[in-house]
């Protein structure tokens, strides 16, 4: 009898092949684990946040020159430009955040 129990704690127990997954097969890993939607999630945002920042500062940067009128000019940024791409909404926020925690140190 207790060789019988020594035994059956020694074996594994016995599983079928329903708890395989595949490691080749990318989306059953990664979605099949509920755990990695967080990471997915940050990841995910952070990719939308990057081609957002991307796309803004090549269409708006004064001194990237799109055109060949532009690129003939030694002098790509002209004031109205600097003025309009240094004075964006969240470069002046970020002006006011630096200016206060300055005043508060």
């Amino acid at each position: 009898m207790l060789s019988r129990l020594s035994a059956r704690a020694i074996r594994p127990a016995r599983r079928s092949m329903g708890h395989y997954i595949n490691p080749k097969d990318t989306k059953a890993v990664w979605f099949g684990d509920v755990g990695a939607y967080p990471v997915i999630g940050v990841i995910g945002v952070a990719g939308a946040f990057c081609t957002w920042w991307n796309y803004r500062l090549l269409t708006s940067q004064p001194r990237i020159a799109w055109t060949k009128t532009t690129r003939s000019n030694l002098m790509k940024e002209t004031e109205e430009a600097s003025q309009k791409y240094y004075n964006h909404k969240l470069r002046s926020l970020g002006k006011d955040l630096r200016q206060k925690w300055q005043a508060q140190c």
